[in-house]
């Protein structure tokens, strides 16, 4: 008996999966609204420390499932993705791919500059109209860069035509920086701060984790491929990257923060270095692309 339990619990199936991943949902819920508690209550304390126990305890055996399931289950997803010509070239083409997520990362700045700019209007707040100007310059940026690739695919010289975009982008980079600047001077001065209500804000650092951490990984993978564009676009989506750290960082000051906490000295040396790192990143590709041209002009 002992060994058949264990054999299910080994690999679990069917009805018993799906209870697995139900109660590991409902323990995690329940962890992250006992978060916000009043933890000097006997009772809610001995029940959060039991919901954090048990929600430990499921989101490991739920990532337990997860790893021994996912090698099939991308197995056959993969088969069923070389029947559709689209999906097949981009789990094929890594260019293609990195073009088609640009492209809708790009319409969903979109939504975000127009939101922005409507709370800048509603509520006659310069932050927002700041942060409203960054997202409208990323949006051309992103755009620019895209458009170059199509345009660069029918052109003679298609190489220094890519490289010159790549450039181009460097320089739109420093531009960008000029409004994004202005942002963290309204931050910083008006004591303005990315606010996410309750528990969302614990999502939101999981995004941005993961966001940084895959913009940092793309950035290094995509310098194996001889394409300026698709490196252009990931040092763009890296910039962009550091925004959301210092999202994150003024998110979690303002929710979690006490009064013993210096906000504006932190917000102050963070905002410094994303800024400094997106400068840094836009001329780290004029000096490049200055170089690679200069390169192929010598030897025509």
């Amino acid at each position: 008996m002992k060994n058949r339990l264990f054999d299910r619990l080994k690999r679990p199936a069917g009805f018993l999966l799906v209870t697995i991943y139900f109660f590991s949902a409902v323990f995690i819920a329940g962890a992250m609204v006992l978060v916000f508690a009043d933890q000097t209550n006997p009772v809610i304390a001995v029940c959060a420390y039991l919901f954090y126990a048990l929600a430990a305890t499921s989101l490991a055996y739920t990532t337990y499932t997860i790893v021994i399931y996912a090698p099939g289950l991308g197995k056959r997803a993969r088969q069923w993705a070389k029947k559709v010509p689209v999906l097949d070239k981009l789990l094929q083409n890594y260019n293609f791919r990195t073009l088609f997520l640009a492209t809708i990362s790009t319409l969903l700045t979109i939504f975000v500059a127009v939101v922005h700019a409507w709370l800048g209007v509603q509520q006659k707040s310069i932050w927002y109209g700041a942060l409203a100007a960054y997202y409208i310059l990323l949006i051309l940026l992103k755009a620019t860069v895209l458009l170059s690739q199509k345009r660069n695919d029918v052109c003679v010289g298609k190489a220094q035509k890519q490289q010159k975009s790549y450039r181009n982008c460097g320089v739109f980079l420093l531009v960008l920086n000029v409004a994004l600047s202005s942002a963290i001077a309204q931050m910083i001065f008006d004591g303005r701060a990315f606010v996410y209500p309750g528990w969302t804000v614990i999502a939101f650092a999981l995004y941005a984790f993961v966001k940084i951490t895959v913009a940092i990984v793309n950035v290094v993978r995509a310098t194996r491929y001889d394409n300026p564009v698709v490196q252009a676009i990931r040092n763009v989506n890296l910039a962009d990257a550091f925004v959301s750290v210092l999202a994150l960082q003024t998110a979690l000051l303002w929710s979690f923060g006490d009064g013993n906490v210096d906000v504006s000295l932190f917000n102050t040396l963070t905002g410094c270095a994303v800024s400094f790192g997106t400068v840094a990143i836009g001329i780290i590709m004029i000096v490049r692309s200055k170089k690679i041209l200069e390169k192929k002009d010598g030897q025509i």
